[in-house]
């Protein structure tokens, strides 16, 4: 089991924790590494869908044009460069 631990401790997905509770027992703290990435993209997505809905006339959108709008300048377009102008150095 102590290797088992080991191997989770060094693929970063436990953390050691020490002095927990009353008798300063050892612990881990669970660790997905790269969560933090995802979810601030899902966040960037859900906020650009929520702009987007408060813009158009009817609060309401075709889910088609929502995912060509998104996928043309949502955040994933932005990492890979394409429609951004800090990436290109000029207007486009």
């Amino acid at each position: 089991i102590n290797q088992m631990v080991q191997d989770l401790v060094h693929a970063g997905l436990l953390l050691p924790r020490r002095g927990l509770g009353f008798y300063g027992g050892e612990g881990y703290w669970f660790s997905l590494p790269g969560l933090g990435h995802a979810a601030k993209s899902i966040v960037e997505g859900r906020t650009s869908i929520l702009r987007r809905m408060r813009q158009s006339k009817y609060k309401e959108r075709k889910r088609s044009v929502l995912e060509r709008e998104i996928g043309r300048d949502g955040p994933a377009a932005k990492e890979k460069g394409s429609f951004n102008n800090e990436h290109t150095g000029g207007d486009t």
